[in-house]
């Protein structure tokens, strides 16, 4: 197990329990297919946790499939970028379809979606992060958007940047990921703050 499972297990439990009931329907496409954003994904690593929850759910969404886009600045993990985008093809997980690709997010605004997960955004560097955060707060403008820190002091500066993009409707909350009321929080504990971001529609 890499450090990171345990508490990428508690922010999928925090989608399940807390958002998607808030949030009650993410948009489809006209092919009613959730789309799913994984922003600064490096290696993915999580592809397969993602994608067998994604399956879980695609009856509560009312959907037929899903789509994930998950992106970084570099292709430094392309060798496990492609093991991750062969993980939705062929018979096994025929309802997901991943795809990898190269996206500066401070000059190409991340595309709609209807749920993403971003995980630690190094926000506290400032400059180009507040374009960054802003994009994603619109592509889920009808969705969710979960973006987790290791930090409070980083979880306060996502709040601060949410604000600074609002839509109509669009509010947030944070959450403790509960990995940790049973585990050691360690000097830098991954995923320690959920911010859900919903979006108004």
């Amino acid at each position: 197990m890499i450090p990171q499972e345990g508490p990428y297990r508690g922010l999928l439990r925090v989608l399940s329990e807390r958002g998607y009931p808030r949030q009650q329907q993410l948009p489809l496409d006209a092919a009613g297919r959730l789309h799913v954003g994984v922003p600064f994904c490096g290696s993915f690593w999580e592809h397969a946790h993602l994608g067998s929850h994604l399956e879980e759910n695609l009856a509560l969404f009312g959907a037929a499939g899903a789509d994930v886009l998950a992106t970084d600045i570099l292709d430094t993990y392309a060798l496990r970028w492609a093991f991750a985008e062969r993980w939705g093809v062929g018979d096994e997980h025929p309802q997901i379809r991943v795809r990898m690709c190269v996206k500066d997010l401070a000059l190409d605004p991340f595309p709609e979606v209807g749920l993403c997960i971003a995980m630690h955004p190094e926000v506290t560097k400032g400059g180009i992060w507040y374009q960054i955060i802003g994009s994603l707060v619109k592509s889920t403008r009808r969705g969710l958007c979960a973006i987790a820190t290791f930090f409070e002091y980083e979880m306060k500066t996502v709040c601060n940047m949410v604000e600074m993009y609002p839509s109509e409707g669009t509010v947030f909350e944070v959450i403790d990921n509960p990995f940790y009321d049973s585990h050691e929080v360690r000097e830098a504990p991954e995923l320690r703050y959920i911010v859900l971001v919903y979006g108004g529609g």
